[in-house]
């Protein structure tokens, strides 16, 4: 399974750091996942567009394209948890980045 890392972490007998995108087993996924250190990539590997323009577009189609009935996409304030754009987006956003492309739109 593709993850993209959050955190340092250890899976699969090797060490990896944020935005790292290996794809491991299975199991050694879903432990990262659900400890936060990592999250799925749907697919999705691309590289963080280095213009803020296009890192705003490509936020806001991912946040488009999310299930507005799945609440756990969603925080509690009604913005699109971080987690769930970056396995659309396949690479790190910060909530700061979501809310500056959100305001931007």
């Amino acid at each position: 399974m593709k993850v993209l890392i959050k955190n340092p972490c250890k899976a699969d007998g090797e060490f990896f750091k944020p935005d790292d995108q290996p794809d491991l087993t299975d199991a050694a996924a879903k432990a990262l996942i659900e400890s936060g250190a990592a999250v799925e990539l749907n697919g999705n590997v691309a590289s963080k567009p280095e213009d803020v323009h296009a890192l705003h577009v490509a936020i806001r189609e991912a946040v488009a394209a999310l299930d507005t009935d799945n609440a756990d996409l969603w925080t509690k304030s009604g913005a699109a948890k971080t987690e769930a754009i970056e396995s659309a987006l396949g690479y790190s956003i910060t909530a700061a980045e979501r809310d500056a492309a959100m305001a931007d739109a």
